[in-house]
Order: structure tokens, then sequence, then C-alpha cells
């Protein structure tokens, strides 16, 4: 009889620790959360450049050349800082959708369309434009734009 209690006694503290260990797993999340923002995987790159795109257009929106050029290839930072200085005196972003991000293979460079909507100052009007950008990934940078340029349409 003793020992059947004792199984019991066991068996129930397993199954209490097989609970706690289920309810508490969320000691796996800040672990998982890091390699991906780390960019160490394919869906870790894809989901910084959502938030990078997020942060950058939200910075042409507000107005801010200096801000945007945080997200802006030093390679490239002479050519676009032009570009958007130039974009930012005809005309004042209002809104802008990302339409389609399409990400190579291993996701280490993306091909983004993006629409704008932004107010004319010349004709004091609203119009839209669709902008195609090129982003590259790095472990030591993140995202950065290396061109962006006038689409079609």
């Amino acid at each position: 009889m003793r020992w059947n209690a004792r199984i019991e006694c066991i068996g129930s503290l397993v199954f209490a620790g097989l609970i706690c260990v289920t309810l508490s797993s969320c000691w796996l999340a800040p672990s998982i959360d890091s390699i991906q923002r780390a960019g160490v995987n394919v869906s870790g790159r894809q989901k910084l450049l959502s938030e990078t795109l997020t942060d950058f257009h939200h910075a042409l929106f507000w107005g801010s050349t200096t801000e945007a050029m945080d997200f802006v290839s030093p390679a490239k930072s002479d050519e676009l800082r032009i570009l958007l200085k130039s974009h930012r005196k005809l005309g004042r972003v209002v809104e802008s959708n990302v339409e389609f991000v399409d990400f190579s293979s291993d996701a280490y460079a993306a091909d983004v369309e993006v629409t704008e909507k932004f107010h004319d100052f010349a004709t004091n009007s609203l119009n839209t434009r669709l902008e195609l950008e090129k982003w590259e990934y790095s472990f030591n940078e993140g995202w950065k734009l290396i061109s962006r340029e006038r689409g079609e349409g």
C-alpha cells in the first residue's frame, strides 16, 4: 500500500512539473525574438525590413531628410541625399503605402514598390507617384536603402 501511495505522489509531482513547464514556456520568447532581431534567419530579416520601411517612410512623411538618411547605405548617401532633398522641395508626402515587397531567395535583398500621395507645391494639388526602392541587408548595418527611383504608373 505504501508503494502505491509513493507512485501516486510521484505521478502527481511529475504532472504538476509538466504543467509548470508548459505554462512557463514563455522563457523562450526573448531568445527567439533576439534571433529574429539579429536577422539570422529569413523570417527575421523579413520582419526587420517591415519595421525599417515603416520608420523610413515615417521620416519622409515628417520631412526629416536627416532621419531618413539613417536608413541609406553609406555608399549611396550622397546620391540619395540629393534625391530625397529634391523630393522634399517639390512636395510633402501625406501618405505612403508599401504595395509590394519582393525578397531575394535568401532575404538579403529586396525590391519594394511604394505608392506615395504627396501635396505638390507647384500645382497645389494632391498627386500620387510610384517609388521603386532597392534595399540590402547586412549584419553590421541592418537594412539599408541602395536606390530609389520613380516608377511607371
